[in-house]
């Protein structure tokens, strides 16, 4: 799939966002479980991240508008990465072939 989908976006959980109302998975992470400290500290920075700013996402696999799996980026910057870097997430080598771990 080659196409983007642009705007505010929420976060819904450590790993997933939400724009125009289409829930939309990171590329290339695992976050701790939603319930867990890790996990709930992952949501909040999440959400700072792309507090009132656009955020740009491009699909990497996308079965419908529904399951969609894209990187996203907050002016210029994946935003996967800052929640590499403090530890709220990490590659997902499965998905990304080692992408995040290797470039950090």
């Amino acid at each position: 799939p080659s196409f983007i989908i642009e705007g505010q976006a929420k976060a819904v959980s450590g790993d997933t966002l939400e724009i125009w109302g289409h829930p939309i998975r990171l590329w290339g992470i695992r976050v701790a479980d939603p319930d867990s400290e890790k996990g709930r500290k992952a949501i909040q920075h999440l959400q700072r991240l792309v507090a009132g700013v656009t955020v740009t996402c491009h699909a990497v696999d996308a079965t419908s508008l529904r399951h969609l799996v894209a990187q996203c980026f907050v002016g210029g910057i994946d935003i996967a990465r800052p929640i590499i870097e403090v530890g709220y997430a990490q590659d997902d080598p499965a998905q990304s072939d080692g992408y995040y771990a290797r470039s950090n």
